[in-house]
């Protein structure tokens, strides 16, 4: 759980560079996330904390769809904000 803290606050320092047009960093780093949440969800030897896990994939789906969004980005982590090259090929 310590690494998967560090991992997101990982994330958050990530955002200000988002901010800035390249969502790459961030998004890299939610997906490492959700892998050790994965693991974490998989490994997990009490069915207790299973829906903790469950919910926390959740929301960090939420936070990545949120990111992606707001900041115009293709599957593959690339911004497309600011990019005219499709308006201008047509």
């Amino acid at each position: 759980m310590a690494r998967l803290r560090a991992t997101l606050d990982e994330a958050e320092g990530h955002l200000g560079s988002a901010r800035d047009g390249d969502g790459s960093s961030v998004i890299a780093t939610l997906e490492d996330a959700g892998a050790q949440i994965g693991s974490l969800q998989v490994t997990c030897c009490a069915p207790s904390r299973l829906p903790l896990y469950a919910r926390m994939l959740e929301d960090l789906t939420s936070a990545q769809r949120t990111v992606t969004s707001r900041l115009e980005l293709d599957h593959g982590g690339t911004s497309t904000a600011g990019d005219t090259s499709a308006a201008s090929a047509t």
